[in-house]
């Protein structure tokens, strides 16, 4: 299995470059085409033909006019740094209507991995939030992989796993699996004090599952007192020398709002790698 189609999403933010440089080293390791996908936001002007009391006249023409030439002229700046930052891997440029995480979420139709900024409360073009993040891993269908906006390399070579063994954890995993091949795995699971979330030989099944995919990997479970899920799981992370993160995408189901569950989100607000999700 491998990713023959990777979304990368294109903005204005600071490290725009290096995501899709990041994205391009994906699609190059498995022969893959790079979307670079461009939410066309919807024209402010264009609410006078819904809303009957706002002037639609020669002055709202022109406002729709100016916002159409403005949209025209940043994408006709993004373009070309997308493909010079793309390099030699095959391209394709997706103009979507709507905002940013509908055009992902219409992307995703066609693609195989979904490739997005960390949200970024320093960067003022980031316009990225949890919410909308969250609304590209429920609504998505597809592996979401969280670019740093440190900056990252995409060889993956020492992967962890946080496994609880839910549907969402068993998606990830499954997700990440073109990743797996050489990879040092490291399968963590953090558990209540005293409470054993897996036994022996779910794990032998694991990493002997994870080695049919080319992966040398193990198993560790951490017994959480005081420290929170995501720190546990970051700090493991580090010891292990991961590049990359790999966990389920949780919602809280009784609101109507699908915004990811608190170890989740503080994961992406602290992520020194890349992170993949999936729901």
């Amino acid at each position: 299995m491998a990713f023959h189609r990777v979304a990368v999403n294109i903005d204005s933010d600071r490290t725009c470059a290096t995501r899709v440089a990041f994205a391009a080293g994906i699609a190059r390791r498995f022969g893959a085409e790079l979307a670079g996908v461009y939410a066309r936001l919807p024209n402010p002007a264009g609410a006078a033909a819904v809303w009957p009391a706002l002037p639609n006249n020669d002055v709202m023409d022109r406002l729709r006019e100016t916002h159409s030439a403005e949209v025209d002229a940043h994408i006709g700046r993004l373009r070309p740094q997308f493909e010079a930052a793309a390099g030699d891997v095959p391209t394709d440029w997706l103009e979507i209507s709507g905002d940013r995480a509908a055009a992902m979420i219409r992307a995703a139709q066609a693609a195989a991995l979904l490739v997005v900024a960390q949200p970024d409360e320093g960067d003022p073009l980031n316009y990225l939030t949890r919410e909308s993040v969250s609304d590209i891993v429920m609504g998505s269908g597809r592996p979401v992989l969280f670019h740093p906006y440190i900056g990252a390399d995409s060889g993956f070579r020492r992967i962890l796993v946080a496994w609880d063994g839910s549907r969402e954890a068993v998606r990830a995993f499954n997700d990440a699996a073109p990743f797996m091949d050489g990879a040092d795995v490291l399968f963590l699971t953090v558990a209540p004090d005293s409470e054993q979330k897996a036994s022996a030989a779910d794990a032998d099944r694991l990493t002997g599952f994870a080695g049919r995919m080319g992966a040398r990997a193990s198993f560790a479970e951490h017994i959480a007192r005081e420290i929170g899920v995501s720190d546990v799981v970051m700090s493991r992370a580090a010891d292990h020398g991961a590049d990359l993160v790999v966990m389920g995408g949780y919602s809280h189901s009784r609101f109507r709002e699908l915004i990811l569950g608190g170890a989740t989100r503080d994961i992406l607000d602290q992520m020194p790698v890349p992170v993949l999700m999936s729901h």
